[in-house]
């Protein structure tokens, strides 16, 4: 209950959005499950469909002892109508080799008390031959109960990290039958692959600190030689003495639509493949600031139409005790099917009366979804280790209470 909403946000993708693990239980330790292609997505526990599903029963155990890692998970959710209990496991162990780099596996296992078990066995391994080099690569096998779900993945990438020279490359390789149902896999059948690239300068000036350039390409397609997405950017970024920063940047997409998307209801984007360029710039102060703002506005084509947005964020911190932070996000699409606006805030207070003790306000609205939320929470601290919280929270959607607690 103390863990405060995710932030609404606006989906224009075909693919879901990626949430953060807020929970302390799944957050403490979690990078001993680390791999280089996300296969463990704690988020998927304690939800199914969309929908809660309580946790009965939890266990977690990770430490390293010499060079070994080991990391020990096991969660046990409850049934929710139609949805059975569910455990979740993961095991993982890993190596430390040489001076830096590193070898393991992970297990992972799925099972309900009605339905098809799902299980997923990785290895992986990490190599930095140099200071700025490092390597590192999985392989993935999923077996599911019954037909399909058993296929093969492989992911590999390379990163050089020099002084002034940041640069990569990437390639991944999931087969059609791929189903890792506690990762976060959102497209099957595909190779994907790309390069990116960073190069900064050290200006001696009063005013400027430095100036990059950052550039990127990538490239899906699946295994019939189809080109699914590509997309090529250019970014530059000037920072400033002071920490405040401005970038402009550009990008080339194309997207191959295999069948018409719904994107809205009533707007329908036909298939075929589609392009289109997208302009950008960002201005933003130092986040240490007492008084801090940042935007980002972008315009590009769209699937045949136009896309404006608008994101602007900022803090203002009138007390060492007092912090208000504010987002808001807007979209304008305009495609030949029909045009939509998508509007979306959130805002928090948080006052600390003590080491010992705050309390914090959350507010959000997003008119997509036609949702308002909005939690309140009291956590105080009476001894090292131990925490009293005092919640309440409130969800509505089209003027009706769905939540409350």
């Amino acid at each position: 209950a103390q863990i405060e909403a995710d932030d609404e946000n606006v989906n224009l993708s075909r693919f879901d959005l990626f949430f953060e693990e807020k929970r302390p239980f799944f957050l403490e330790g979690v990078g001993i499950f680390d791999m280089p292609a996300p296969l463990l997505y704690t988020r998927r526990i304690g939800s199914a469909g969309g929908r809660e599903t309580p946790i009965l029963a939890g266990m977690k155990l990770t430490g390293k002892a010499g060079g070994q890692s080991i990391g020990v998970l096991s969660v046990q959710t409850d049934d929710v109508d139609e949805i059975p209990e569910t455990n979740f496991s993961a095991l993982r162990v890993k190596r430390d080799l040489f001076q830096s780099s590193s070898a393991g596996f992970l297990l992972l296992g799925k099972t309900p008390s009605g339905g098809s078990s799902n299980q997923t066995a990785a290895v992986d391994f990490r190599y930095n031959p140099t200071r700025e080099a490092k390597i590192s690569g999985a392989v993935a096998q999923t077996w599911t109960e019954g037909p399909g779900g058993d296929d093969l993945g492989v992911t590999v990438d390379g990163i050089w990290s020099g002084e002034h020279t940041f640069a990569g490359g990437y390639f991944s390789d999931t087969g059609p039958e791929f189903n890792a149902e506690m990762g976060f896999i959102t497209r099957t059948g595909i190779r994907d692959g790309g390069a990116f690239a960073t190069h900064s300068v050290r200006l001696h000036d009063p005013t400027f600190r430095s100036i990059a350039l950052h550039t990127g390409y990538n490239l899906t397609g699946d295994r019939d030689g189809q080109v699914l997405d590509r997309s090529a950017n250019a970014r530059l970024e000037l920072e400033f003495e002071s920490g405040d920063s401005t970038n402009v940047w550009t990008n080339r997409d194309w997207t191959f639509l295999e069948e018409p998307w719904e994107i809205r209801e009533g707007i329908v984007i036909p298939a075929g493949m589609h392009t289109w360029r997208t302009y950008g710039f960002h201005v933003g102060t130092d986040e240490r600031r007492k008084v801090r703002f940042m935007t980002i506005s972008e315009t590009s084509g769209f699937f045949g139409g136009t896309r404006r947005s608008v994101n602007a964020r900022g803090h203002i911190r009138p007390t060492p005790s007092l912090l208000i932070t504010a987002d808001y996000d807007y979209n304008s699409v305009d495609l030949p099917a029909g045009a939509f606006h998508t509007n979306a805030v959130n805002g928090r207070a948080i006052y600390t009366f003590s080491p010992d003790m705050f309390v914090k306000l959350f507010l959000q609205w997003n008119d997509d979804s036609d949702r308002v939320r909005a939690n309140a929470l009291l956590r105080y601290t009476y001894q090292p280790g131990s925490d009293l919280y005092i919640v309440y929270k409130e969800l509505w959607q089209a003027g009706e209470v769905r939540d409350r607690a």
